[in-house]
């Protein structure tokens, strides 16, 4: 089964193939970096939950994308140097490890329609702030 994945600094979204997309907030902000894993880890359990045992995560986070991929020695792509990183990527390596086969593909932003529905509505929330501020500026 295929998932779209995308994390923000206060929101997540997942796509399933063939479903709707799925927004859940963030309950603190986080890291750009943190949001896309907390993304991952949510699509990893929904996965589960449906009985998936064959997955492939596409995601524009390079950085998620090579933490989690490994050359032929065996050995991330990218090492892992951030404490908050670090126990996430654990966790997701113990959520990879409960699939038959888990892939993760790196894609264009522009390709991601996991990413293109979190700035659509960061663009809606961007506009609904500008509203605010001219409404309280106009008395």
């Amino acid at each position: 089964m295929n998932v779209w994945i995308d994390g923000s600094t206060t929101e997540t979204c997942y796509i399933f193939q063939g479903e709707e997309p799925v927004v859940s907030p963030i309950a603190v902000k986080v890291t750009n970096n943190v949001g896309e894993y907390h993304a991952l880890l949510k699509a990893f359990l929904v996965a589960k939950l449906k009985d998936v045992e064959v997955l492939s995560v596409y995601s524009d986070s390079e950085l998620l994308v090579k933490q989690l991929t490994f050359d032929e020695r065996g050995e991330p792509y990218y090492k892992c140097n951030n404490a908050r990183l670090h126990c996430l990527k654990v966790s997701a390596l113990a959520w990879m490890r409960r699939f038959e086969e888990v892939s993760l593909t790196w894609i264009p932003r522009e390709e991601n329609p996991a990413g293109l529905v979190l700035d659509r509505r960061k663009g809606h929330a961007k506009s609904a702030e500008r509203t605010r501020s001219t409404k309280s500026t106009i008395k």
